[in-house]
């Protein structure tokens, strides 16, 4: 099996050149006897006619040629021009056969055949005989000549030609070789990238390329951007857990610290038991985003059909005391340009912070219109426009009584920066709650 592009079209053009070749070899080699032998033949046919015209037959002797002069090269000896007349009353050669016989064979009145036979001093004869009839009786008639030379000078020719045709060979197959090469650099340019990129040295592959292989490249770079991204998510959500627990975790020492084994201490006791609440919420939360955006791999796109109605379906049974109704509105195309897994975690915090404020009803639209526009709003109490700027910043919540640790919105604007797109927060028209708007290009590229 051939593993190397390189190689396998040099093997497949190479054949393909050598059959081509081969073929207009044979053929042009085998052309000009076909022209020489029609000259030939249009002569022969011319003499035969004209012996033809001056034949003497009846019935009782032999055929004769009347009076006149007869070309001198049909009185010369074993002079490769020969004639030979057949007839039931005897037969009629010329003196340049000396006594040799052609091998004619009785032809049928109006036909005509050209054939190749043996003649005087192992000569090669192309021969002309044709079938007719003088003053009622039937005979052939055949004239020919020695080709010997021909084939020798034929032979000459097609030695020269299938040298032409291999040094023309040779030199278009090294032509190949180099086009190959210098075709295929583009890919080696961006297999090193490739490398460089697994070695952490870059970012991104840049290298030009030709049209068929840009649209791989683009996957492999997006691919990359999304895992980058997936790496990010995962710093900052250990980061953000370690945080988050950091403060209770230490609170908690210091109450154990300070407070007498011997003389236990309800209010220490209340306390402690407040800070594992703050842990077990911490934790709860993150499991809560894992389940939302932690089933999804890398690279697959997002496809609404098949990943909004569970998603619904789940914060629905998280909210059930609250009564939470979702109604979603999305598109039926089969699948969209986006990271699965960043999706999910931009729905699931969007909907989730949706529902935790909602009164009982939550909306969610999601449009192409030049891209991805989404938009989720709730029947909440909402926020002044002066406080909307504090929600993209992490860690920061504007209402500590209720659970939570303010990630939520500044992850869903993380991912919608590095997609290059828009997020603008205003207050609903339709139900009075928050309303969250966001834009996302269909391509990052």
């Amino acid at each position: 099996m051939i593993r190397s592009l390189h190689a396998k079209l040099a093997l497949w053009l190479t054949v393909s050149l050598i059959l081509v070749f081969g073929g207009i070899a044979l053929i042009s080699s085998q052309f000009p006897r076909y022209l020489t032998e029609e000259y030939v033949l249009t002569r022969l046919e011319h003499d035969g006619d004209g012996l033809r015209h001056r034949l003497i037959l009846d019935a009782h002797t032999p055929p004769r040629i009347s009076a006149g002069p007869i070309a001198p090269i049909y009185e010369t000896r074993h002079s490769g021009h020969y004639y030979q007349i057949d007839s039931p009353n005897g037969s009629l050669s010329s003196r340049s056969l000396d006594g040799y016989q052609l091998r004619l064979t009785d032809l049928p009145v109006g036909t005509q055949r050209t054939l190749h036979i043996p003649g005087p001093d192992n000569q090669t004869l192309l021969l002309w005989a044709g079938g007719f009839e003088v003053n009622g009786t039937p005979l052939t008639l055949g004239v020919a000549e020695d080709v010997s030379h021909i084939d020798e000078d034929l032979r000459k020719f097609q030695l020269q030609y299938l040298i032409g045709v291999i040094l023309t060979l040779a030199l278009l197959l090294g032509i190949q070789a180099l086009v190959i090469r210098v075709s295929l650099r583009p890919l080696e340019q961006a297999r090193r990238e490739l490398s460089e990129m697994a070695a952490g040295q870059r970012q991104s592959i840049s290298a030009p390329l030709p049209r068929e292989i840009k649209p791989l490249v683009q996957e492999i770079n997006r691919l990359g951007e999304v895992t980058r991204r997936n790496i990010e998510k995962s710093r900052n959500a250990l980061g953000n857990l370690a945080h988050a627990l950091k403060t209770p975790l230490a609170a908690m020492t210091q109450l154990l610290e300070h407070t007498n084994p011997n003389e236990p201490c309800r209010t220490t006791l209340e306390q402690i038991r407040a800070q594992s609440l703050k842990i077990q919420q911490t934790i709860e939360r993150e499991l809560k985003r894992s389940r939302v955006a932690g089933t999804a791999l890398p690279g697959q796109h997002f496809t609404p059909a098949s990943e909004l109605p569970p998603l619904i379906q789940m914060l629905e049974r998280i909210y059930a005391n609250k009564d939470i109704k979702i109604h979603a509105q999305f598109p039926s195309r089969s699948d969209l340009p986006f990271d699965r897994a960043d999706m999910l975690e931009i729905l699931g915090n969007l909907l989730d912070n949706a529902c935790k404020w909602a009164t009982h009803t939550v909306k969610i639209s999601l449009q192409i219109q030049q891209g991805l526009a989404l938009s989720v709003c709730d029947d909440g109490p909402g926020i002044p426009a002066s406080e909307i700027p504090q929600l993209t910043t992490r860690g920061q919540r504007l209402d500590e009584s209720t659970p939570g640790h303010g990630l939520g919105l500044s992850i869903v604007c993380e991912i919608v920066t590095n997609y290059r797109g828009q997020i603008q927060f205003t207050q609903s028209t339709s139900l009075g709650g928050l309303k969250v708007q966001l834009h996302l290009p269909l391509s990052i590229a």
